[in-house]
């Protein structure tokens, strides 16, 4: 990835991560990024599960960003895949760290763009597969 961007996003696994979650061939639907320190982000996990799976990465005490691909039945019937980016805020995640992801969520938007729809969430049973399309096609259709 070029030195271009940020410190916090330069990790190339970051931007290969995203691609892959992009593509068509290879399978994954998600990532989930976590703070390896301060002020750089990496990679935690990538998958090819639902909502649900990423969702599991999500702790009470941490702070990450999560990238969904989601493919589902336009109200139109047409067949859809749409792409969402989740802010999670641990409910017991420091106050230092819940204002870092205010600061940080632009900078991660430069690596994971085009999303239809981005949230922030400190609830883990909202962050479904089944929210997600109902908030997609809320703000889409």
């Amino acid at each position: 990835m070029s030195d271009e961007l940020p410190r916090l996003v330069r990790d190339p696994a970051i931007a290969q991560a995203y691609n892959d979650v992009r593509s068509d061939s290879s399978g994954k639907t998600w990532l989930v990024l976590k703070y390896k320190n301060k002020q750089e982000l990496e990679v935690e996990a990538t998958g090819s599960g639902g909502v649900e799976q990423g969702a599991k990465l999500f702790t009470d005490s941490e702070a990450k960003f999560g990238f969904f691909k989601l493919n589902f039945d336009a109200p139109d019937g047409t067949k859809r895949t749409k792409f969402y980016l989740a802010t999670w805020l641990g409910p017991s995640a420091s106050v230092l760290v819940k204002g870092n992801m205010s600061v940080h969520k632009p900078i991660v938007k430069k690596v994971l763009k085009e999303a239809a729809v981005e949230q922030t969430f400190s609830e883990i049973d909202k962050v479904t597969n089944d929210n997600f399309i109902a908030e997609i096609k809320r703000v889409n259709y």
